[in-house]
């Protein structure tokens, strides 16, 4: 298997339960060297859990898209620094001071207490959005513009990279190309039950496309052997 593929590869573990999460980590130990750490696991578990993926060696993605006035924005920061993580999010949507204000805490408190900053980046817009959904939230004008235009502002104001879906990937490639990481999730391989995510692509496909990074949780985390459908995606 190709290893600088296998690298782009970042393992959601999208779990309320420690245990299961922990497990998918040893699972696929040989394989992935980033997981996220999202919303639901967070919530869970707190912070510790961060410490028990990053004692097994790997790095963690901490993905809980902050969205608030920039003070709060910034004091979220300040502590999320003392956990060593990888990169972590903020949602571009919070505007150009709240983004500015991410990166220079970011920046600040690394330096003062001698830590290897993350990596900032900005969430565009989600991949659960089409235009319709965009149309109802008052914003008249194309899905992909919209994105570019918050990769914009993320760009002007030193964020690192943006997660977009990877529909998008090719205008932000031609774009912002060795400027910005791009993350994307909604990586997809046939059906899944309940699935909300509308704007994906397959993996190769989506890496083809200019993706630094892809996100893939319930097609690997939820299968009977999360190491063969790990292969299965990248077949």
């Amino acid at each position: 298997m190709d290893k600088k593929i296998l690298d782009k590869v970042i393992v959601a573990l999208d779990f309320s339960e420690e245990k299961r999460a922990l497990e998918i980590v040893d699972i696929l130990n040989n394989e992935i060297k980033i997981f996220k750490i999202g919303l639901e696991l967070f919530l869970s578990c707190g912070p510790k859990i961060i410490e028990k993926v990053k004692a097994k060696d790997k790095e963690v993605f901490l993905d809980l898209k902050l969205h608030d006035i920039p003070n709060t924005v910034k004091k979220a920061l300040s502590n999320l620094i003392e956990y060593d993580i990888f990169m972590t999010t903020v949602h571009a949507l919070g505007g150009r001071n709240m983004l500015r204000e991410a990166k220079n805490t970011i920046i600040e408190v690394a330096e003062k207490k001698n830590k290897k900053r993350p990596l900032i980046i900005a969430v565009t817009l989600l991949t659960s959005l089409e235009d319709e959904d965009l149309k109802e939230l008052g914003i008249q004008g194309k899905l992909e513009d919209e994105v570019l235009k918050l990769a914009k502002i993320s760009k002007e104001e030193g964020i690192d990279g943006v997660v977009s879906s990877p529909l998008e990937l090719p205008i932000l490639k031609k774009m912002y190309q060795n400027k910005l990481i791009f993350i994307t999730p909604g990586i997809r391989k046939g059906f899944i039950p309940g699935d909300d995510q509308k704007r994906k692509l397959s993996l190769k496909e989506a890496i083809s496309e200019g993706a630094n990074y892809v996100v893939v949780g319930r097609q690997i985390t939820l299968a009977n052997d999360p190491q063969k459908a790990l292969y299965d995606l990248l077949d």
